[in-house]
Protein backbone atom coordinates (compact mmCIF):
# COMPACT_ATOMS: atom_id res chain seq x y z
CA UNK A 1 0.00 0.00 0.00
CA UNK A 2 0.98 3.43 -1.28
CA UNK A 3 1.34 5.71 1.97
CA UNK A 4 0.26 9.10 1.24
CA UNK A 5 -0.86 12.37 3.20
CA UNK A 6 -4.83 13.25 3.44
CA UNK A 7 -6.07 15.91 0.72
CA UNK A 8 -7.03 18.49 2.65
CA UNK A 9 -9.17 21.35 0.98
CA UNK A 10 -8.89 24.98 2.11
CA UNK A 11 -12.17 26.21 3.78
CA UNK A 12 -14.41 28.90 2.02
CA UNK A 13 -14.51 32.44 3.42
CA UNK A 14 -17.67 33.65 2.59
CA UNK A 15 -21.28 32.17 2.52
CA UNK A 16 -21.58 32.83 -1.11
CA UNK A 17 -18.20 30.73 -1.38
CA UNK A 18 -19.41 27.66 0.42
CA UNK A 19 -22.57 27.59 -1.45
CA UNK A 20 -21.19 27.35 -4.41
CA UNK A 21 -18.68 25.11 -3.20
CA UNK A 22 -21.40 22.75 -2.03
CA UNK A 23 -23.11 22.87 -5.45
CA UNK A 24 -19.93 22.51 -7.19
CA UNK A 25 -19.65 19.25 -4.73
CA UNK A 26 -22.81 18.21 -5.61
CA UNK A 27 -22.07 18.20 -9.86
CA UNK A 28 -18.75 17.29 -9.84
CA UNK A 29 -18.45 15.40 -6.76
CA UNK A 30 -15.53 15.63 -4.21
CA UNK A 31 -12.96 14.65 -5.86
CA UNK A 32 -12.55 16.96 -8.67
CA UNK A 33 -14.02 20.20 -6.89
CA UNK A 34 -11.40 22.38 -4.60
CA UNK A 35 -12.74 25.95 -3.35
CA UNK A 36 -9.54 28.69 -2.64
CA UNK A 37 -6.79 27.46 -4.16
CA UNK A 38 -3.47 29.26 -4.13
CA UNK A 39 -0.16 30.13 -5.85
CA UNK A 40 3.12 30.27 -4.80
CA UNK A 41 3.36 33.41 -6.02
CA UNK A 42 4.25 35.85 -3.00
CA UNK A 43 5.27 32.84 -1.05
CA UNK A 44 8.34 34.66 0.11
CA UNK A 45 6.36 36.68 2.34
CA UNK A 46 4.99 33.90 4.07
CA UNK A 47 1.38 32.77 2.44
CA UNK A 48 0.77 32.68 -1.68
CA UNK A 49 -1.99 34.31 -3.47
CA UNK A 50 -4.93 33.13 -4.11
CA UNK A 51 -5.46 32.14 -7.53
CA UNK A 52 -9.39 31.95 -7.65
CA UNK A 53 -12.46 31.10 -5.39
CA UNK A 54 -13.54 27.54 -6.69
CA UNK A 55 -11.04 25.18 -9.30
CA UNK A 56 -12.39 22.18 -10.64
CA UNK A 57 -9.79 19.86 -13.00
CA UNK A 58 -11.70 16.86 -14.85
CA UNK A 59 -10.10 15.39 -17.88
CA UNK A 60 -8.64 18.14 -20.06
CA UNK A 61 -11.60 20.63 -18.85
CA UNK A 62 -10.30 23.12 -16.39
CA UNK A 63 -13.55 25.37 -14.59
CA UNK A 64 -12.05 29.03 -13.38
CA UNK A 65 -14.76 30.37 -10.84
CA UNK A 66 -15.10 33.79 -9.49
CA UNK A 67 -17.40 34.18 -6.33
CA UNK A 68 -18.20 37.90 -5.77
CA UNK A 69 -21.05 36.79 -3.25
CA UNK A 70 -23.63 39.64 -3.23
CA UNK A 71 -22.83 43.48 -5.03
CA UNK A 72 -24.89 46.35 -4.22
CA UNK A 73 -26.63 47.71 -6.34
CA UNK A 74 -26.88 51.31 -5.50
CA UNK A 75 -30.67 51.89 -7.17
CA UNK A 76 -31.07 55.27 -5.56
CA UNK A 77 -28.49 56.61 -8.17
CA UNK A 78 -29.23 57.49 -11.72
CA UNK A 79 -28.82 54.25 -13.73
CA UNK A 80 -25.94 55.59 -16.07
CA UNK A 81 -23.98 56.15 -12.48
CA UNK A 82 -25.19 53.42 -10.75
CA UNK A 83 -25.49 50.29 -13.59
CA UNK A 84 -21.47 51.49 -14.78
CA UNK A 85 -20.34 51.16 -11.00
CA UNK A 86 -21.36 47.79 -10.18
CA UNK A 87 -21.41 45.46 -13.73
CA UNK A 88 -17.55 47.04 -13.24
CA UNK A 89 -17.59 45.88 -9.61
CA UNK A 90 -19.51 42.23 -10.50
CA UNK A 91 -18.31 41.30 -13.88
CA UNK A 92 -15.44 43.38 -15.53
CA UNK A 93 -13.12 43.06 -12.51
CA UNK A 94 -13.99 39.47 -11.55
CA UNK A 95 -13.58 38.68 -15.41
CA UNK A 96 -10.10 40.10 -15.63
CA UNK A 97 -9.24 38.01 -12.30
CA UNK A 98 -10.06 34.73 -13.81
CA UNK A 99 -8.15 35.84 -16.85
CA UNK A 100 -5.11 35.83 -15.05
CA UNK A 101 -5.79 32.62 -13.29
CA UNK A 102 -6.40 30.96 -16.43
CA UNK A 103 -2.56 32.31 -17.30
CA UNK A 104 -1.30 30.82 -14.45
CA UNK A 105 -2.96 27.77 -14.70
CA UNK A 106 -1.89 27.48 -18.62
CA UNK A 107 2.34 28.33 -17.63
CA UNK A 108 2.54 27.61 -14.14
CA UNK A 109 0.16 24.54 -13.44
CA UNK A 110 2.65 22.70 -10.73
CA UNK A 111 2.56 25.89 -8.29
CA UNK A 112 -0.48 25.71 -7.50
CA UNK A 113 -1.80 24.74 -4.10
CA UNK A 114 -4.63 23.42 -1.97
CA UNK A 115 -3.60 26.14 1.20
CA UNK A 116 -2.16 29.33 1.90
CA UNK A 117 0.93 28.21 2.85
CA UNK A 118 1.86 26.14 -0.15
CA UNK A 119 2.34 23.19 1.62
CA UNK A 120 -0.26 20.55 -0.44
CA UNK A 121 0.25 20.43 -4.07
CA UNK A 122 -3.20 20.47 -6.05
CA UNK A 123 -3.64 16.99 -6.31
CA UNK A 124 -5.07 16.26 -9.70
CA UNK A 125 -2.94 16.61 -12.76
CA UNK A 126 -3.74 19.64 -14.67
CA UNK A 127 -3.77 19.49 -18.74
CA UNK A 128 -0.98 21.51 -20.70
CA UNK A 129 -1.84 24.93 -22.43
CA UNK A 130 -2.14 22.83 -25.79
CA UNK A 131 -4.81 20.61 -24.45
CA UNK A 132 -6.54 22.01 -21.86
CA UNK A 133 -10.02 23.59 -22.32
CA UNK A 134 -10.68 26.84 -20.16
CA UNK A 135 -14.34 27.41 -18.89
CA UNK A 136 -14.06 31.06 -17.30
CA UNK A 137 -17.11 31.82 -14.48
CA UNK A 138 -18.19 34.29 -12.54
CA UNK A 139 -21.05 34.56 -10.27
CA UNK A 140 -22.45 37.31 -8.37
CA UNK A 141 -25.69 37.38 -6.57
CA UNK A 142 -27.60 40.94 -5.31
CA UNK A 143 -28.92 41.95 -9.01
CA UNK A 144 -32.24 40.08 -9.59
CA UNK A 145 -34.46 42.23 -7.69
CA UNK A 146 -33.13 45.29 -9.77
CA UNK A 147 -33.58 43.56 -12.93
CA UNK A 148 -37.01 42.12 -12.34
CA UNK A 149 -37.81 45.99 -11.68
CA UNK A 150 -36.33 47.50 -15.02
CA UNK A 151 -37.15 44.65 -16.88
CA UNK A 152 -41.03 44.72 -15.71
CA UNK A 153 -41.05 41.04 -15.99
CA UNK A 154 -41.08 37.81 -13.70
CA UNK A 155 -37.16 36.89 -14.17
CA UNK A 156 -34.18 38.80 -12.24
CA UNK A 157 -31.88 37.34 -14.77
CA UNK A 158 -29.42 40.03 -16.87
CA UNK A 159 -29.99 40.22 -20.76
CA UNK A 160 -27.63 37.73 -21.99
CA UNK A 161 -26.14 39.87 -25.05
CA UNK A 162 -22.45 39.35 -26.31
CA UNK A 163 -22.94 41.86 -28.82
CA UNK A 164 -21.01 44.40 -26.60
CA UNK A 165 -17.62 44.15 -25.35
CA UNK A 166 -15.82 45.62 -22.13
CA UNK A 167 -16.96 49.26 -20.91
CA UNK A 168 -19.50 49.30 -24.47
CA UNK A 169 -21.72 46.93 -21.30
CA UNK A 170 -21.41 50.14 -18.90
CA UNK A 171 -24.74 52.03 -21.81
CA UNK A 172 -26.73 49.18 -21.66
CA UNK A 173 -28.39 48.57 -17.79
CA UNK A 174 -29.08 44.78 -16.62
CA UNK A 175 -26.71 43.60 -19.89
CA UNK A 176 -23.80 41.28 -20.13
CA UNK A 177 -21.31 40.93 -22.71
CA UNK A 178 -18.00 40.05 -23.13
CA UNK A 179 -15.06 41.49 -21.29
CA UNK A 180 -12.88 40.71 -23.69
CA UNK A 181 -13.13 38.97 -27.08
CA UNK A 182 -9.43 38.22 -27.24
CA UNK A 183 -9.33 36.97 -23.73
CA UNK A 184 -12.31 34.72 -24.23
CA UNK A 185 -15.87 34.52 -23.36
CA UNK A 186 -16.49 34.74 -19.66
CA UNK A 187 -20.01 32.84 -18.29
CA UNK A 188 -21.63 34.96 -15.90
CA UNK A 189 -24.41 33.64 -13.72
CA UNK A 190 -26.79 36.19 -11.52
CA UNK A 191 -28.75 34.65 -8.20
CA UNK A 192 -31.02 32.92 -10.55
CA UNK A 193 -29.09 31.73 -13.07
CA UNK A 194 -26.73 30.08 -10.77
CA UNK A 195 -29.16 27.60 -8.95
CA UNK A 196 -31.15 26.72 -12.45
CA UNK A 197 -27.71 25.72 -13.45
CA UNK A 198 -27.08 23.31 -10.89
CA UNK A 199 -30.29 22.07 -10.60
CA UNK A 200 -30.24 21.14 -14.41
CA UNK A 201 -26.97 20.11 -14.55
CA UNK A 202 -25.83 17.95 -12.17
CA UNK A 203 -22.94 15.58 -13.65
CA UNK A 204 -19.90 16.86 -14.63
CA UNK A 205 -20.68 16.05 -18.10
CA UNK A 206 -23.91 17.49 -18.53
CA UNK A 207 -22.23 20.99 -16.89
CA UNK A 208 -19.25 21.25 -19.53
CA UNK A 209 -21.55 20.16 -22.26
CA UNK A 210 -23.73 22.85 -21.53
CA UNK A 211 -21.05 25.39 -21.27
CA UNK A 212 -19.46 24.57 -24.14
CA UNK A 213 -22.23 24.52 -26.35
CA UNK A 214 -23.20 27.74 -25.04
CA UNK A 215 -19.81 28.96 -25.43
CA UNK A 216 -20.14 28.45 -29.20
CA UNK A 217 -23.58 29.38 -29.65
CA UNK A 218 -23.29 32.85 -27.88
CA UNK A 219 -20.20 33.90 -29.66
CA UNK A 220 -20.97 32.18 -33.42
CA UNK A 221 -25.03 33.06 -33.58
CA UNK A 222 -24.68 36.06 -31.67
CA UNK A 223 -27.75 35.41 -29.56
CA UNK A 224 -29.35 37.30 -26.61
CA UNK A 225 -31.66 35.61 -24.22
CA UNK A 226 -33.75 36.98 -21.57
CA UNK A 227 -31.49 35.32 -19.13
CA UNK A 228 -29.48 32.10 -18.45
CA UNK A 229 -32.56 30.22 -17.53
CA UNK A 230 -34.17 30.79 -20.71
CA UNK A 231 -31.47 29.41 -22.52
CA UNK A 232 -30.99 26.89 -19.92
CA UNK A 233 -35.07 26.08 -21.21
CA UNK A 234 -34.39 26.11 -24.68
CA UNK A 235 -31.56 24.23 -24.14
CA UNK A 236 -34.13 21.26 -22.42
CA UNK A 237 -36.51 21.60 -24.35
CA UNK A 238 -34.45 20.46 -27.66
CA UNK A 239 -35.39 16.84 -25.76
CA UNK A 240 -38.67 16.70 -26.10
CA UNK A 241 -41.41 13.74 -26.64
CA UNK A 242 -40.72 13.16 -29.87
CA UNK A 243 -36.76 13.58 -29.56
CA UNK A 244 -36.09 10.60 -27.05
CA UNK A 245 -34.08 8.33 -29.14
CA UNK A 246 -30.41 6.50 -28.11
CA UNK A 247 -28.62 10.02 -28.49
CA UNK A 248 -27.65 10.45 -24.80
CA UNK A 249 -26.46 13.99 -25.11
CA UNK A 250 -28.34 17.31 -26.15
CA UNK A 251 -27.72 18.60 -29.62
CA UNK A 252 -26.21 21.79 -29.56
CA UNK A 253 -28.29 25.29 -30.11
CA UNK A 254 -27.10 26.01 -33.89
CA UNK A 255 -28.77 22.96 -34.88
CA UNK A 256 -32.04 24.63 -33.14
CA UNK A 257 -31.23 27.92 -34.68
CA UNK A 258 -29.50 26.97 -37.89
CA UNK A 259 -29.07 29.96 -40.27
CA UNK A 260 -30.77 32.93 -37.99
CA UNK A 261 -29.85 35.05 -34.89
CA UNK A 262 -32.09 34.00 -32.19
CA UNK A 263 -33.76 36.28 -29.83
CA UNK A 264 -34.82 33.77 -26.34
CA UNK A 265 -37.47 35.32 -24.60
CA UNK A 266 -38.44 35.22 -20.95
CA UNK A 267 -40.48 32.20 -20.49
CA UNK A 268 -39.23 29.34 -22.11
CA UNK A 269 -37.80 27.66 -19.02
CA UNK A 270 -40.90 28.15 -17.29
CA UNK A 271 -43.05 26.45 -20.07
CA UNK A 272 -40.66 23.70 -20.17
CA UNK A 273 -40.79 22.51 -16.81
CA UNK A 274 -44.42 22.33 -16.59
CA UNK A 275 -44.38 19.91 -19.29
CA UNK A 276 -45.19 16.32 -18.71
CA UNK A 277 -41.76 14.79 -20.29
CA UNK A 278 -39.65 17.34 -17.95
CA UNK A 279 -41.79 15.54 -14.76
CA UNK A 280 -40.77 12.13 -16.37
CA UNK A 281 -37.27 12.52 -16.77
CA UNK A 282 -36.92 13.59 -13.52
CA UNK A 283 -38.66 10.94 -12.15
CA UNK A 284 -36.99 8.19 -14.39
CA UNK A 285 -33.31 9.61 -13.82
CA UNK A 286 -34.22 9.63 -9.68
CA UNK A 287 -32.42 5.99 -9.59
CA UNK A 288 -29.34 7.25 -11.19
CA UNK A 289 -27.57 9.02 -7.70
CA UNK A 290 -27.08 5.27 -6.84
CA UNK A 291 -24.16 5.49 -9.50
CA UNK A 292 -22.81 8.95 -7.40
CA UNK A 293 -22.99 7.65 -4.20
CA UNK A 294 -20.65 4.60 -5.27
CA UNK A 295 -18.31 7.06 -6.41
CA UNK A 296 -18.55 9.14 -3.78
CA UNK A 297 -17.83 6.42 -1.22
CA UNK A 298 -14.90 4.89 -2.74
CA UNK A 299 -13.64 8.51 -3.33
CA UNK A 300 -13.42 9.32 0.04
CA UNK A 301 -10.59 6.82 0.29
CA UNK A 302 -8.26 8.97 -1.72
CA UNK A 303 -8.69 11.82 0.49
CA UNK A 304 -8.11 9.97 3.26
CA UNK A 305 -5.70 7.42 2.31
CA UNK A 306 -7.49 5.00 3.84
CA UNK A 307 -7.40 2.36 1.74
CA UNK A 308 -6.97 -0.99 2.17
CA UNK A 309 -5.09 -1.24 -0.59
CA UNK A 310 -4.00 0.26 -3.36
CA UNK A 311 -1.28 0.05 -6.26
CA UNK A 312 -1.56 3.68 -7.02
CA UNK A 313 1.09 6.21 -6.47
CA UNK A 314 -0.76 9.58 -6.40
CA UNK A 315 -4.26 10.71 -5.92
CA UNK A 316 -4.63 11.37 -9.18
CA UNK A 317 -4.07 8.04 -10.14
CA UNK A 318 -5.94 6.11 -6.91
CA UNK A 319 -8.92 8.42 -8.30
CA UNK A 320 -8.03 7.28 -12.20
CA UNK A 321 -11.28 4.51 -12.58
CA UNK A 322 -13.85 7.15 -10.63
CA UNK A 323 -13.12 9.63 -13.14
CA UNK A 324 -14.51 7.19 -15.81
CA UNK A 325 -17.77 6.67 -13.81
CA UNK A 326 -17.93 10.51 -13.72
CA UNK A 327 -17.62 10.76 -17.01
CA UNK A 328 -21.02 9.59 -17.12
CA UNK A 329 -24.01 11.65 -17.91
CA UNK A 330 -27.18 11.67 -15.99
CA UNK A 331 -29.34 9.60 -18.66
CA UNK A 332 -25.88 7.10 -18.85
CA UNK A 333 -25.69 7.28 -14.63
CA UNK A 334 -29.95 5.85 -14.78
CA UNK A 335 -28.91 3.01 -17.30
CA UNK A 336 -26.25 1.18 -15.49
CA UNK A 337 -27.85 2.29 -11.87
CA UNK A 338 -31.02 0.42 -13.14
CA UNK A 339 -28.82 -2.66 -14.28
CA UNK A 340 -27.32 -2.82 -11.18
CA UNK A 341 -30.06 -2.43 -8.87
CA UNK A 342 -31.92 -5.40 -10.85
CA UNK A 343 -28.65 -7.24 -11.26
CA UNK A 344 -27.44 -6.79 -7.06
CA UNK A 345 -30.86 -7.19 -5.72
CA UNK A 346 -31.61 -10.97 -5.72
CA UNK A 347 -30.71 -12.48 -2.40
CA UNK A 348 -27.65 -15.41 -2.69
CA UNK A 349 -28.72 -19.06 -1.81
CA UNK A 350 -27.67 -20.08 1.83
CA UNK A 351 -25.06 -22.37 0.07
CA UNK A 352 -24.18 -19.96 -2.74
CA UNK A 353 -20.17 -19.86 -3.27
CA UNK A 354 -19.57 -18.57 -6.85
CA UNK A 355 -19.75 -14.85 -7.99
CA UNK A 356 -22.25 -12.96 -9.20
CA UNK A 357 -20.99 -11.19 -12.75
CA UNK A 358 -22.32 -8.26 -15.06
CA UNK A 359 -20.85 -6.51 -17.25
CA UNK A 360 -22.16 -2.90 -18.55
CA UNK A 361 -20.68 -1.30 -21.16
CA UNK A 362 -20.87 2.49 -20.92
CA UNK A 363 -23.66 4.39 -22.41
CA UNK A 364 -21.30 7.40 -22.82
CA UNK A 365 -17.67 6.32 -23.90
CA UNK A 366 -17.81 3.18 -26.61
CA UNK A 367 -14.00 2.45 -24.87
CA UNK A 368 -15.65 1.32 -21.65
CA UNK A 369 -16.73 -1.28 -19.89
CA UNK A 370 -18.09 -2.35 -16.16
CA UNK A 371 -17.55 -5.66 -14.36
CA UNK A 372 -20.04 -5.70 -11.19
CA UNK A 373 -19.26 -8.79 -8.99
CA UNK A 374 -20.86 -9.33 -6.11
CA UNK A 375 -19.28 -12.63 -4.06
CA UNK A 376 -21.58 -14.38 -1.34
CA UNK A 377 -20.10 -14.77 2.25
CA UNK A 378 -19.12 -18.73 1.44
CA UNK A 379 -18.93 -20.38 5.06
CA UNK A 380 -15.60 -22.02 3.32
CA UNK A 381 -14.16 -18.17 4.80
CA UNK A 382 -12.50 -18.14 8.22
CA UNK A 383 -12.85 -14.40 8.20
CA UNK A 384 -14.03 -11.42 6.57
CA UNK A 385 -10.08 -10.50 5.52
CA UNK A 386 -9.95 -13.74 3.62
CA UNK A 387 -13.28 -13.31 2.08
CA UNK A 388 -11.75 -9.53 0.72
CA UNK A 389 -8.54 -11.51 -0.66
CA UNK A 390 -10.72 -13.51 -2.67
CA UNK A 391 -12.76 -11.73 -4.09
CA UNK A 392 -10.14 -9.13 -5.03
CA UNK A 393 -8.61 -12.19 -6.95
CA UNK A 394 -11.64 -12.92 -8.16
CA UNK A 395 -12.52 -8.97 -9.28
CA UNK A 396 -9.36 -8.90 -11.50
CA UNK A 397 -9.36 -11.97 -12.96
CA UNK A 398 -12.82 -11.13 -14.41
CA UNK A 399 -11.56 -7.69 -15.88
CA UNK A 400 -8.92 -10.30 -17.69
CA UNK A 401 -11.53 -12.29 -19.17
CA UNK A 402 -13.82 -9.49 -20.35
CA UNK A 403 -11.45 -8.41 -22.25
CA UNK A 404 -10.86 -12.01 -24.10
CA UNK A 405 -14.70 -12.00 -24.28
CA UNK A 406 -14.94 -8.14 -24.99
CA UNK A 407 -11.67 -6.87 -26.43
CA UNK A 408 -12.92 -3.64 -28.05
CA UNK A 409 -12.89 -2.35 -24.47
CA UNK A 410 -9.71 -0.88 -23.96
CA UNK A 411 -10.63 0.14 -20.57
CA UNK A 412 -12.03 -1.98 -17.77
CA UNK A 413 -13.16 -0.61 -14.61
CA UNK A 414 -14.02 -3.63 -11.80
CA UNK A 415 -16.56 -3.26 -8.76
CA UNK A 416 -16.87 -5.57 -6.48
CA UNK A 417 -19.31 -5.68 -3.55
CA UNK A 418 -20.77 -7.55 -0.61
CA UNK A 419 -24.16 -9.21 -0.83
CA UNK A 420 -27.21 -7.81 0.40
CA UNK A 421 -27.88 -7.86 3.74
CA UNK A 422 -24.75 -10.67 4.76
CA UNK A 423 -25.35 -13.03 7.35
CA UNK A 424 -22.15 -14.21 8.04
CA UNK A 425 -19.62 -11.18 8.25
CA UNK A 426 -19.76 -7.71 10.14
CA UNK A 427 -17.99 -6.15 6.77
CA UNK A 428 -19.37 -3.77 4.56
CA UNK A 429 -16.61 -3.03 1.59
CA UNK A 430 -16.39 -2.28 -1.40
CA UNK A 431 -13.04 -3.37 -4.31
CA UNK A 432 -11.68 -1.51 -7.10
CA UNK A 433 -9.67 -2.46 -10.48
CA UNK A 434 -8.73 -0.64 -13.30
CA UNK A 435 -7.13 -2.24 -16.61
CA UNK A 436 -6.18 -0.35 -19.51
CA UNK A 437 -5.68 -2.53 -22.48
CA UNK A 438 -5.04 0.07 -25.08
CA UNK A 439 -1.27 -0.62 -26.08
CA UNK A 440 -1.45 -4.83 -24.84
CA UNK A 441 0.82 -7.25 -26.54
CA UNK A 442 -0.65 -10.47 -28.21
CA UNK A 443 1.14 -12.08 -25.11
CA UNK A 444 -1.55 -10.25 -22.95
CA UNK A 445 -3.87 -11.09 -25.02
CA UNK A 446 -3.25 -14.73 -24.84
CA UNK A 447 -2.94 -14.72 -20.91
CA UNK A 448 -6.25 -13.54 -20.72
CA UNK A 449 -7.90 -15.82 -22.74
CA UNK A 450 -6.09 -18.37 -20.64
CA UNK A 451 -7.37 -16.97 -17.54
CA UNK A 452 -11.07 -16.69 -18.54
CA UNK A 453 -10.91 -20.83 -20.41
CA UNK A 454 -9.53 -22.46 -17.27
CA UNK A 455 -11.00 -20.34 -14.91
CA UNK A 456 -14.81 -20.89 -17.05
CA UNK A 457 -15.60 -17.43 -17.18
CA UNK A 458 -18.20 -16.05 -19.11
CA UNK A 459 -18.90 -19.34 -20.91
CA UNK A 460 -23.14 -18.81 -21.03
CA UNK A 461 -23.54 -14.86 -21.63
CA UNK A 462 -26.23 -13.54 -23.29
CA UNK A 463 -26.08 -9.54 -24.86
CA UNK A 464 -28.79 -6.93 -24.63
CA UNK A 465 -30.48 -5.68 -27.50
CA UNK A 466 -28.24 -2.10 -28.03
CA UNK A 467 -25.15 -3.94 -26.35
CA UNK A 468 -25.84 -2.18 -23.44
CA UNK A 469 -25.16 -5.00 -20.94
CA UNK A 470 -23.51 -8.51 -20.07
CA UNK A 471 -25.24 -10.71 -17.84
CA UNK A 472 -27.06 -14.29 -17.99
CA UNK A 473 -30.26 -12.68 -17.48
CA UNK A 474 -32.55 -10.08 -19.38
CA UNK A 475 -31.21 -6.83 -18.39
CA UNK A 476 -34.33 -4.18 -16.71
CA UNK A 477 -33.60 -1.02 -18.35
CA UNK A 478 -32.08 0.09 -22.01
CA UNK A 479 -31.98 3.44 -23.66
CA UNK A 480 -35.03 2.53 -26.03
CA UNK A 481 -36.71 1.25 -23.19
CA UNK A 482 -36.04 4.25 -21.55
CA UNK A 483 -37.67 5.99 -24.77
CA UNK A 484 -40.77 3.55 -24.12
CA UNK A 485 -40.96 3.74 -20.62
CA UNK A 486 -40.83 7.65 -21.11
CA UNK A 487 -43.68 7.61 -23.72
CA UNK A 488 -46.18 5.63 -21.76
CA UNK A 489 -45.62 7.87 -18.52
CA UNK A 490 -46.34 10.02 -20.68
CA UNK A 491 -49.64 8.49 -22.38
CA UNK A 492 -50.90 8.41 -19.08
CA UNK A 493 -50.50 11.33 -17.72
CA UNK A 494 -52.32 12.87 -20.69
CA UNK A 495 -55.26 10.05 -20.31
CA UNK A 496 -55.23 10.83 -16.71
CA UNK A 497 -55.67 14.79 -17.69
CA UNK A 498 -58.15 13.96 -20.14
CA UNK A 499 -60.30 11.89 -17.53
CA UNK A 500 -60.63 15.08 -15.18
CA UNK A 501 -61.27 17.57 -17.51
CA UNK A 502 -64.51 15.11 -18.69
CA UNK A 503 -65.13 14.78 -15.27
CA UNK A 504 -65.06 18.72 -14.32
CA UNK A 505 -67.59 19.22 -17.39
CA UNK A 506 -69.66 16.61 -15.73
CA UNK A 507 -69.86 18.23 -12.52
CA UNK A 508 -70.61 21.40 -13.78
CA UNK A 509 -73.55 20.02 -15.24
CA UNK A 510 -77.02 21.56 -13.90
CA UNK A 511 -78.88 18.51 -11.48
Amino acid sequence: MTARRNIMKSGQVTESERILATLCEKTFLSLWSFPNVYTDDGIAKGQGKELCDLLVVFNEHVLIFSDKGEVKFSSENDLAISWPRWVKKAFLKSSYQVYQAEKWVKQFSSRIFLDRKCSQPFPVEIPDAATVKIHRIVVTRGIAEHAKKYFGGKSGSLLLCPFFEGEEIFKFPFQIGIPDKDKGFVHFFDDEGIDILFKEFDTISDFIDYLSKKEVFLTTQKAIAQGEQELIGLYLSSRDESHLTYELNFPDFNSIYAGVTPIITEGIYDDYTQKNVYRALKEFVEPSFLWDSIIERIGQHAFTGNWGYTSADSYDEEILPLKFMAAESRIGRTILSNNFLEWAWPAFKEDASQPRVRVLSSPSNSDVCYVLLILPHSSTYLDYNAYREDRKSFLMAYCFACKDLFPEYSITVGLAFDPRSPTRFDGNSEDMAYLDSSDWTYEQYKDAKKIRTEMNFFQKVKLSAINHAYSDKKEKITIFEMSEILRYKLKKEKAKKKAAKKQRKRNRKPQ
